[in-house]
C-alpha cells in the first residue's frame, strides 16, 4: 500500500544557526535582557497570573539548556519532556541538526514531532496565534530573527506564557528559563523570521476547533498509532468540512481497509479518483484490494493506470502489478513486472527487497529455479530481515 504524504498547513523553509563562540552567547544574554527591558521579573508575572491578571502560564514546562549551535533540538526537547517522552536533546540533536550547515530546518523540526506521535501545527502565524495557543495550555516554539547586537540570526525559544496587562511573553531562551519578552520585542523579531510556529502535542490533548486538514493531521496521528476508529472518525470529519479534497477519501479508504471494511474502503478510493482521476496511489491501493475481493481483470486495470500516470511511487505500482499479474497466473509478465520494481526501488532497500520477494515468486512459477535462486541470494545478501529471508528460503525449495 501507498501513501500520500501531503499535509495541511504551509511548511517555512528555515535555515537557523546557532552561537559559535562564548562572547556570542553573552551578546544572545543581552539581547534578551534588552527586550525584557526593565519591566517586571517572571516571579511577579507568574504571581499576578496566578491572582487572575489576563494572560496565560503553561507551568511545567522544564527548560533545556541548549549545547553548542542547537538552539532548534533544547527547544523540541523542552516539549517533549513537557509530554514526558522519553527522548532527550542529544538524540533530537542527532536525527535533526545538520553539520553541513551548523543549524536545523523547520521542516525537520516537524518531522521529528510528528515521529513521536504528536499532533503538530505549523507555518506563518503572529504573535496573536501564539497567545492563543498557550491560552490553550500548549507551549510554543517559535522562530525569532535577533537584533544586529547578534548578528540578526534565526533562533528557536520556547514561549511558554504570557501576560496581557504588562504585555509580556515568557520565553524559554536556550541559555535562560522563563525570560520575561516585551511584546513589542518579541512581535518585532517573531514578524522577522517570518512568524514560524510550531505546536505539538499528544492527540488526545486535541480539544480544539479543527480545520479539515487539522482533523486529516490528527487522524494520521491515531493511524500511525494504530488507533483505526479515531483516525477513520478524524478522516470522516476532514470530509465532512472539505468534501472535495481527494487526499482525505483516499486516508479514509487506507484505514477502513486496514479495518476490514473492504466495501466502504473501495467507495472511498473511488471517490478520491473521481476528484483526481490521475491519483496515482488511489488507483495502486484499489488495485490491491480489488486483488483481495478476486476481482484480478479490475485490479489489473487499476494497477496499469497507476503505472501510466507515473506518479510518485513507481515500484509499488509495478510491485502491485506483478502480484496482480501472478494471480492471473501471468508468470512470464509478472517476473517483468517484479524486475522493474526492483529497478525503480532503488536505494529504498525495504521497498527493493519486498519487490525481490515477488520476483523469487514469479520465478518459481514460471518454471525458471535457477534465477529464483539467484535472487534469493541477493536478497539474503541485501536485507538482514528474518522473515523476508525465510520466506526466501522457503519459496526455493
Amino acid at each position: 500500500m501507498t501513501r500520500d504524504r501531503e499535509r495541511g498547513g504551509e511548511v517555512v523553509f528555515a535555515l537557523v544557526r546557532g552561537h559559535a563562540a562564548r562572547v556570542t552567547r553573552q551578546a544572545f544574554v543581552l539581547t534578551i535582557l534588552a527586550a525584557a527591558g526593565c519591566g517586571p521579573t517572571f516571579k511577579t508575572l507568574r504571581d499576578e497570573l496566578a491572582q487572575g491578571a489576563p494572560g496565560a502560564h503553561i507551568p511545567g514546562v522544564p527548560f533545556v539548556r541548549q549545547a553548542r549551535n542547537r538552539c532548534g533540538p533544547a527547544a523540541l526537547a523542552a516539549v517533549a519532556a513537557f509530554y514526558k517522552l522519553p527522548v532527550t536533546e542529544q538524540k533530537i540533536a542527532d536525527e535533526v541538526f545538520l553539520h553541513s550547515i551548523n543549524g536545523t530546518l523547520t521542516i525537520d523540526m516537524q518531522r521529528f514531532a510528528q515521529g513521536q506521535g504528536l499532533w503538530c501545527h505549523s507555518g506563518q502565524g503572529t504573535a496573536e496565534d501564539v497567545r492563543r495557543w498557550l491560552d490553550r495550555g500548549v507551549p510554543v516554539v517559535a522562530l525569532l530573527r535577533l537584533g544586529a547586537l547578534h548578528g540578526g540570526r534565526l533562533h528557536y525559544v520556547v514561549a511558554t506564557g504570557y501576560h496581557a496587562g504588562r504585555e509580556r511573553f515568557i520565553v524559554h531562551t536556550g541559555y535562560l528559563p522563563n525570560r520575561p519578552m516585551s511584546y513589542a520585542a518579541f512581535e518585532r523579531q517573531f514578524r522577522d523570521a517570518g512568524g514560524w510556529l510550531l505546536v505539538a502535542c499528544p492527540p488526545e490533548r486535541v480539544s480544539w476547533p479543527l480545520s479539515a486538514e487539522g482533523h486529516n493531521d490528527l487522524g494520521v496521528v491515531y493511524e500511525r498509532a494504530g488507533k483505526l476508529d479515531r483516525a477513520r472518525a478524524e478522516y470522516q470529519s476532514a470530509i465532512e468540512a472539505d468534501p472535495a479534497k481527494p487526499l482525505f477519501h483516499f486516508n479514509l479508504g487506507n484505514v477502513l481497509l486496514r479495518l476490514g471494511r473492504r466495501a466502504e474502503a473501495e467507495c472511498a478510493y473511488r471517490e478520491a479518483i473521481r476528484l483526481r482521476p490521475a491519483y496515482a496511489d488511489a488507483h495502486n491501493n484499489l488495485a490491491g484490494l480489488l486483488l483481495e475481493l478476486g476481482r484480478r481483470h479490475e485490479a489489473h486495470n487499476e494497477a496499469q493506470r497507476a503505472i501510466e500516470i507515473d506518479g510518485p511511487r513507481a515500484a509499488h505500482y509495478h510491485d502491485t502489478l506483478g502480484r496482480v499479474l501472478l494471480a492471473l497466473e501471468s508468470y512470464p509478465a509478472a517476473v517483468r513486472a517484479f524486475r522493474k520494481a526492483v529497478e525503480e526501488a532503488g536505494r529504498d532497500a525495504a521497498t527493493a527487497a519486498d519487490a525481490r520477494l515477488g520476483l523469487i515468486e514469479a520465478l518459481v512459477a514460471a518454471g525458471e529455479r535457477a534465477q529464483a535462486r539467484a535472487e534469493r541470494d541477493r536478497l539474503v545478501a541485501s536485507t538482514a530481515d528474518p522473515a523476508l529471508r525465510r520466506k526466501a528460503d522457503e519459496l526455493v525449495k
